[in-house]
C-alpha cells in the first residue's frame, strides 16, 4: 500500500502529520489566460476549473533551467494541454511525448484541479522504481560514492537506492512514496487547485539519463530484473563506474486519483505516461538520453 505525505489544501496552512510536506493553498480561478496547445508563456496559466462533468484535471508544463519561458505540453490522447477525468470517462490514460533534450534540461511542473463534490481527497503517485538492494551500489544520479542499499544488519537504505520522480517530489521517500491532498472544508464544496508541483530537471540532479521522468518500460518487461547483480546486462545503463539497475516488479507509474472520507476509491483517475522523442522526424535518429524503451 502506498504511504502518503498528508497535505491539507488550505490558505497557507501545512499539515505535517506523517512527515513534512509541501505547502498547499486552495485557489480560485484567476485572470491568467488558460494555455493553448504547445504555447510558450512566462506566467503559468490557470488550470481549467474542475466541474461536475470534469471533476479532475491535469496540466504539465516544462521549463528549461535558468529561463523564464514555460511550454505547456500537449497530451497525445485528447490532443490538448489538459488531461481530463470526466463523469463520462472517469479513468483515462494520458501520454506526453517530449523532445529528449527539452525533457533532460527542463523541470516538469504539474498543475492539478479537482472538484471536491466528487473528489473529496486527492492522491498523487509519482513514478519510481527500485534500483538496488545490494551493498556497494553506485547510481548514476549521485556523487561518486557507493551506497549501501542492503537492509542487512538493520541498515536503512538511502533514497538513492530508488530511481524515478518520487524521490524528488515526496519528502521522506521511500518511507512515503506519494502525496495526498485534503480539501479545505472551510470553503464551499466545489473546484479547488493545488500550487504547482515541480520535478527538477535530470540535468540539475546530475542524472545520467531521462529515466528520472520517463515511465516508458513495456509492461512485458517489468517482471524482469535489468542490469541487476549481473542479470540482463544493459550497456546503456552503465556510465563509467556508475550503474543504473532495475529490480523486477518494482515499477510504479504516475497516477492521480480520488478517494472519499472513508478512504474508499472514487471512480476518477488519471494514469500518466511520459516518453521522450529522440530526434525530429526530418533528422537522422540520435539517442542522447536513454530511457526504458531502450531495454534490449
Amino acid at each position: 500500500m502506498t504511504k502518503y505525505i498528508f497535505i491539507l489544501v488550505s490558505l497557507g496552512l501545512i499539515l505535517t502529520g506523517c512527515g513534512a510536506s509541501k505547502s498547499g493553498s486552495a485557489t480560485n480561478t484567476s485572470d491568467t489566460p488558460a494555455p493553448t496547445n504547445g504555447s510558450i508563456v512566462t506566467t503559468p496559466g490557470t488550470s481549467p476549473t474542475a466541474t461536475s462533468a470534469a471533476p479532475l484535471n491535469l496540466q504539465i508544463y516544462s521549463k528549461y533551467d535558468t529561463t523564464n519561458a514555460l511550454e505547456y505540453q500537449t497530451f497525445v490522447e485528447p490532443n490538448s494541454v489538459t488531461c481530463v477525468s470526466s463523469a463520462a470517462t472517469p479513468v483515462v490514460n494520458c501520454t506526453l511525448n517530449i523532445q529528449e533534450g527539452r525533457l533532460y534540461f527542463s523541470s516538469l511542473n504539474f498543475q492539478i484541479a479537482w472538484n471536491t463534490t466528487q473528489c473529496k481527497i486527492l492522491t498523487f503517485q509519482p513514478y519510481f522504481y527500485h534500483a538496488s538492494d545490494l551493498p556497494g551500489f553506485l547510481p548514476p544520479w549521485s556523487s561518486n560514492t557507493a551506497i549501501n542499499c542492503s537492509t542487512a544488519g538493520g541498515n536503512t537504505p538511502p533514497n538513492n537506492c530508488w530511481g524515478g520522480a518520487a524521490a524528488y517530489i515526496v519528502q521522506g521517500f521511500p518511507k512515503y512514496s506519494g502525496l495526498i491532498f485534503f480539501s479545505d472544508e472551510s470553503l464551499p464544496p466545489g473546484p479547488q487547485t493545488h500550487p504547482v508541483i515541480t520535478l527538477p530537471s535530470a540535468y540539475s540532479l546530475s542524472y545520467a539519463s531521462n529515466r528520472l521522468t520517463t515511465n516508458d518500460m513495456a509492461a512485458g518487461k517489468r517482471a524482469t530484473s535489468w542490469n541487476y547483480n549481473g542479470t540482463n546486462p544493459q550497456p546503456h545503463m552503465t556510465y563509467g563506474t556508475a550503474t543504473d539497475s532495475y529490480i523486477a516488479n518494482s515499477f510504479v507509474d504516475y497516477s492521480i486519483g480520488c478517494v472519499d472520507d472513508y478512504y474508499d476509491p472514487l471512480p476518477y483517475r488519471i494514469n500518466l505516461f511520459i516518453n521522450d522523442v529522440n530526434s525530429a522526424p526530418t533528422n537522422p535518429v540520435r539517442n542522447d538520453f536513454y530511457t526504458w524503451i531502450d531495454l534490449q
